[in-house]
């Protein structure tokens, strides 16, 4: 439980940039909102795959994708209808594609399988590396300058999930 909430305080201090109260009296971004929020469906979906049925990863992945597909597909045509259509040039397909491929199907594989060789509570810990991995992408990608609140939720997150792996039951 320690684990949990130190990942969980690493989460909230990256998201609220060193000052969680800020979220309370400021309102917290949207952007943010989103990450947060995005952060406790992904530990729920974590914790829901140890009832998923005994089907192939791929198959399941593709159950899921026509279940999205279904929802997106309206959206889509309101933004056409309403905005119009502007088909990507090659970098912008090159980027769907990427992001198709390893972000959408091959970790969602492996994260599946790390459910079932670990457990759906040890592996859920790892998704709060998420807003880590994005804060240090717009560090590197970005340009945006790294901060004591990065290292803070750095150290944090790290920490909660050594704590997890290192006294967790299931091993």
């Amino acid at each position: 439980m320690c684990g949990v909430l130190a990942t969980t305080a690493g989460v909230v201090v990256t998201a609220t940039h060193g000052d969680p109260w800020s979220g309370i009296a400021e309102g917290v971004n949207r952007g943010d909102a989103f990450m947060l929020g995005a952060v406790l469906a992904y530990a729920g979906y974590a914790v829901a795959l140890r009832f998923r049925p005994p089907v192939h990863g791929l198959s399941l992945m593709a159950g899921m994708a026509a279940s999205a597909w279904l929802f997106v597909v309206p959206v889509f045509a309101y933004e056409v209808v309403e905005q119009g259509f502007v088909a990507p040039d090659a970098s912008g397909w090159a980027i769907i594609s990427y992001a198709a491929v390893f972000p959408a199907i091959v970790s969602q594989l492996f994260f599946m399988r790390s459910v079932e060789l670990i457990g759906s509570n040890r592996a859920a810990v790892f998704m709060n590396l998420v807003p880590i991995f994005c804060a240090v992408m717009a560090v590197v990608m970005l340009n945006e300058d790294f901060q004591g609140f990065h290292l803070l939720g750095l150290i944090l997150v790290l920490g909660g999930i050594a704590m997890v792996e290192r006294f967790s039951q299931s091993k």
